[in-house]
């Protein structure tokens, strides 16, 4: 189900914790040599230049030689044929990322996720060559969705579980918005389907595999839940569907105005009680994109005025927060922490520890001539 080795994943991310530690000075630098020994991995690892050339220099070579290949073949006018060679391409971009994965150890090396993304995007086009493009608007993102969700599950691609979030919630506004009830509950829709998302991310037995799948997935959620019930966005999206021009009062505005102030704050509470960051940060986005909504149809100062007053209070709010929470209080910090994940590197850190001799075999009893049994008094 996995393409790469789930155990050297989760060792990387223990090497990742390790060092934290390190800087930290919780562990020496002894404790890390003989812990790193006890996580090993053997990824190809390049720095993140080399990953952009390498993701970039493969996406090229991919494009060339695809494009080529059907040029030098003139199917560019017949949709079938097209379709079946862009699924062919696919195929083969498969099979080469399964071999380059297992024989170089590639792992998020820019190689690997150029080959992922030009699979994706040959069998999407592909697929959609075959029906000469001429699907209903809502069944291009769920085509899409589709298509990732097993990307997702074998390769826990960040950007895929994007792509797969968008292309689900694409699909709901596309479909609501074919009927009249759809329009006239979408935020509600909207708002119950992210929760769900949210919830069910957040039940799931945490893998460290998944980690950033997860992570990516929850935090549009939290996004998506708060933007579904904003005045601003409301308002405005119900005008646009329905062609007004300005856009006028919704129904249940104060219900919304409500959600817009208060929602951030719960993130801010949830988020520093969970200790969760990504909560934390959607909370204070969500209390500046509340101001702009506020000051979008009530003016209190002059536009200027106001953009400079709140940049240097969010600047100032913001040094504080993380110069105060520099040291842990109120069981916060502003530096980043990992929970409920390290259990096997807590394990191999004990068994370390008990692996010092705590006596040595030198002093022996016995021997001595002092009386007694068989004493003859030395020690």
């Amino acid at each position: 189900m996995k393409a790469y080795n789930e155990t050297w994943v989760e060792n990387l991310a223990y090497k990742s914790s390790l060092n934290e530690w390190l800087k930290k000075g919780l562990i020496s630098q002894a404790e890390l040599e003989k812990c790193n020994e006890e996580v090993r991995q053997d990824f190809y690892d390049p720095n993140w230049f080399i990953k952009i050339g390498l993701f970039l220099f493969t996406g090229i070579a991919i494009s060339f030689s695809s494009g080529i290949f059907l040029a030098l073949l003139g199917v560019g006018s017949d949709n079938i044929t097209m379709g079946v060679f862009l699924v062919i391409f696919s195929v083969l971009a498969v099979i080469v990322l399964e071999h380059l994965i297992k024989r170089n150890k590639l792992y998020r090396s820019g190689i690997d996720n150029a080959l992922l993304y030009s699979a994706i995007g040959f069998l999407f086009t592909g697929i959609l060559s075959f029906f000469n493009f001429d699907f209903v608007d809502y069944l291009y993102p769920l085509l899409f969705l589709v298509i990732l969700i097993p990307a997702i599950i074998r390769y826990a691609d960040p950007l895929v579980s994007f792509g797969a979030f968008m292309s689900f919630f694409f699909f709901i506004f596309l479909f609501s918005n074919t009927y009249s009830w759809g329009k006239t509950l979408l935020s509600f829709i909207m708002m119950a389907l992210s929760a769900a998302v949210y919830f069910i991310s957040k039940a799931q037995k945490k893998f460290i595999y998944y980690d950033d799948a997860q992570f990516v997935i929850e935090t549009l959620a939290l996004a998506v839940f708060y933007l579904s019930g904003n005045y601003y966005v409301v308002r405005e999206a119900n005008a646009l569907l329905n062609n007004q021009s300005p856009s006028v009062e919704i129904p249940f505005s104060l219900i919304f105005w409500i959600f817009t102030f208060l929602v951030p704050f719960v993130y801010l509470y949830l988020g520093a009680r969970k200790k969760q960051r990504n909560a934390i940060i959607m909370g204070l986005l969500g209390i500046g994109f509340s101001v702009f909504t506020y000051r979008s149809y009530y003016s209190v100062m002059p536009i200027e005025w106001a953009l400079t007053l709140g940049g240097a209070i969010l600047i100032g709010v913001s040094v504080f927060c993380i110069k105060y929470f520099k040291s842990p209080k109120f069981n916060l910090s502003s530096e980043a922490e990992e929970q409920g994940k390290l259990q096997k590197l807590e394990t191999i850190l004990v068994a370390q520890a008990f692996q010092a001799k705590t006596s040595d075999d030198t002093f022996k009893f016995g021997g001595g001539d002092a009386g007694g049994a068989g004493a003859d008094g030395k020690y």
